[in-house]
């Protein structure tokens, strides 16, 4: 399943998808049952400012449109697929348009949300950035009493 979910007509798809009321209030409500284990962590607040509003420690992954291309790009070559940089870069710019403009929770920061930007940053090193701002975050509420 995880190979057809990544082509680029189901990325455009659930883009377009995700405009519809209806829709983002089922995801929401799935997203916060499977979330309903903790509210210490947000795993990431692009379209989901309203499943956990009150998570310790939001955070907005980001990355510049051309390193976002770039990374989908080779996906889409590791599977052989004949996308040139140039199509995966217009749909990036195509799907961040659509999705910052639509009416239905629109893909905003939320204003406590710490911004990872990780244009020049690998897999493992966004993940230990992400791991070491959730103990320090720890570490503040455990300071403050909130945690023990």
């Amino acid at each position: 399943m995880t190979q057809e979910i990544r082509t680029p007509e189901a990325a455009q798809a659930a883009s377009h998808v995700a405009a519809f009321q209806r829709v983002r209030e089922v995801l929401v409500a799935e997203q916060q049952r499977a979330g309903a284990g903790g509210r210490r962590g947000d795993g990431g607040t692009r379209h989901r400012n309203r499943c956990f509003p009150n998570a310790e420690l939001k955070i907005f992954l980001d990355a510049s449109p051309e390193t976002r291309a770039e990374r989908r790009w080779k996906e889409h070559r590791e599977k052989g697929d004949r996308l040139t940089l140039a199509e995966v870069f217009d749909e990036v710019i195509e799907r961040d348009k659509r999705d910052r403009e639509r009416r239905v929770s629109p893909l905003v920061r939320a204003a406590d949300a710490v911004l990872v930007d990780n244009t020049a940053m690998g897999i493992e090193e966004t993940a230990r950035l992400i791991v070491m701002l959730a103990q320090e975050r720890e570490r503040e509420l455990a300071k403050a009493g909130r945690v023990g």
